[in-house]
């Protein structure tokens, strides 16, 4: 049997009243760095943002005292409740849309590279940290793929980063890439 999972978000009953008759939605952000740790927020705003998607579900608006019939523990009187519940048929929610990088983001450049002990090390600058890079591989420079032995690196304005993939040819073309 699947649990159930019912997000609840309190929304200030002078916000609601300012966006009501709008159209609401619960989003998923994925604002992970490569260690999986969420990158946390600066300003209001998360530091990073590497994928999103919206709630597909049912969102359902509710008054607090609604909610406390319900007999979900109800927020301060006045204001306004999101619920987002997931389909018993769903697997669950994904964060499926790529975010968009800015232009004003430079092409990362490889500035070293060294093969130690059968290990292909690139090392990178020109990144920043807001995105996470990989390696891209291939026999040739126009048939480079995801390489699933490269690491994952958060950018780095500061220092050159390194990234690490096995060396497992005698010849092979490399891109640093953004980790998807």
């Amino acid at each position: 049997m699947t649990a159930s999972f019912l997000p609840l978000f309190q929304i200030p009953a002078d916000e609601y009243a300012e966006l009501e008759g709008g159209e609401w939605a619960v989003c998923l952000v994925d604002t992970r760095m490569a260690n999986g740790v969420p990158a946390g927020v600066k300003d209001n705003a998360p530091l990073r943002v590497n994928r999103w998607g919206a709630v597909r579900n049912e969102v359902k608006i509710s008054t607090a005292s609604t909610l406390a019939l319900d007999g979900i523990a109800a927020p301060k009187a006045g204001g306004r409740s999101l619920l987002a519940a997931a389909a018993p048929s769903e697997a669950g929610v994904c964060a499926g849309t790529l975010s968009a990088v800015p232009d004003s983001v430079t092409q990362p450049r490889i500035i070293g590279f060294e093969v130690v002990d059968g290990v292909a090390r690139l090392t990178v600058e020109d990144t920043v940290p807001f995105l996470t890079y990989t390696i891209s591989a291939g026999d040739t420079p126009d048939a480079l793929t995801a390489d699933d032995a490269a690491g994952w690196v958060d950018g780095d304005t500061a220092k050159p980063i390194e990234i690490e993939t096995d060396a497992v040819k005698g010849s092979r073309f490399f891109k640093v890439t953004r980790a998807e």
